[in-house]
């Protein structure tokens, strides 16, 4: 029974690899239209595969590219944070920071 089993799982899963491997890739240009696509996404008329077809078809698309901005957060309470970064580390007081926990304003 494990034979079979397993030879079943090899069989999906070497499946699953191929239609990985032959799927159309998506340009990044299509994407970009994302108040469209939420629009599209929210309508209740509008199924998800049919937002996947748009997609693929570039109904989304947009020839601007979007730049994604990170956040870092402007530093008031210096003193306060360096002694967090000591303390407990970098990644923790920058989360800290974004929190609000030292008073910041984020920078966007």
């Amino acid at each position: 029974m494990f034979d079979g089993l397993g030879i079943i799982g090899l069989f999906a899963s070497g499946i699953q690899i191929v239609k990985e491997a032959t799927a159309k890739k998506i340009p990044a240009e299509y994407w970009n239209n994302k108040d469209l696509m939420y629009k599209d996404e929210m309508n209740p008329d509008i199924s998800p595969q049919q937002v996947m077809k748009n997609l693929e078809r570039g109904k989304y698309y947009s020839p601007t590219v979007i730049q994604i901005q990170h956040e870092k957060p402007v530093i008031k309470d210096k003193q306060r944070y360096n002694a967090d970064v000591i303390k407990y580390g970098k990644e923790i007081a920058d989360d800290n920071a974004k929190q609000g926990l030292y008073s910041f304003v984020l920078k966007k």
